[in-house]
């Protein structure tokens, strides 16, 4: 991911995100922007860059959770990946009974990491998402992190929705229709058909 590179990220961070599959990193870059928005909740931005970061972010994992056929690894496998991360989470916040009433989005930056980092025998996809946004948020200020996340979430976006899938996508237009369908009739259109070097999960 180019905006992560430009960034300061550690290379071995860069290696653990990049070297993954498409819905590892789309976990792992949506833990990080929590974080971050975590971080800078009290931050009067309000800024395009953060509006398309938490939205893409957002729209990505729910492609993970309700269509996972539309990206690149096997259906099975991302619903399965997305379960097993989600119920990570869960967990570390059910050992704590004082925070069941507060809502996961909403705890500030201090908690989130705590909570996060508690585990030593955690998903490796938490841990990563947690090295990723503590980097982030210690090395930029709101602005240009958010500026980094826009960017980021933008490549992502553009990088998942190359395929060769033309039944998921058929089925997608029958329902309605998917944000990330228009992408790649457009990307088709332009004659991008594939994404360079992509480790596909199966």
């Amino acid at each position: 991911m180019v905006a992560l590179q430009n960034s300061g990220i550690e290379n071995g961070v860069l290696r653990e995100i990049q070297g993954g599959s498409a819905s590892d990193m789309i976990l792992i870059c949506h833990i990080a922007t929590g974080i971050v928005q975590a971080k800078h909740a009290a931050s009067v931005s309000s800024s395009a860059d953060r509006t398309v970061a938490t939205c893409i972010s957002q729209y990505c994992v729910y492609l993970l959770k309700a269509a996972p056929e539309l990206l690149p690894d096997d259906k099975a496998w991302s619903k399965k990946r997305y379960k097993a991360v989600s119920e990570e989470i869960d967990h570390l916040h059910s050992l704590h009974p004082s925070r069941k009433s507060v809502d996961y989005d909403q705890m500030d930056y201090a908690q989130m990491i705590e909570l996060l980092s508690e585990s030593s025998d955690q998903h490796e996809v938490v841990k990563n998402g947690v090295r990723l946004g503590k980097q982030l948020v210690e090395q930029q200020d709101a602005e240009t992190v958010w500026g980094v996340l826009a960017r980021l979430w933008s490549e992502m976006i553009l990088y998942v929705a190359p395929s060769d899938n033309l039944k998921a996508h058929k089925e997608s237009i029958a329902r309605g229709g998917e944000l990330l369908t228009l992408i790649w009739v457009l990307l088709n259109n332009a004659g991008i058909i594939s994404r360079p070097g992509i480790r596909t999960a199966a």
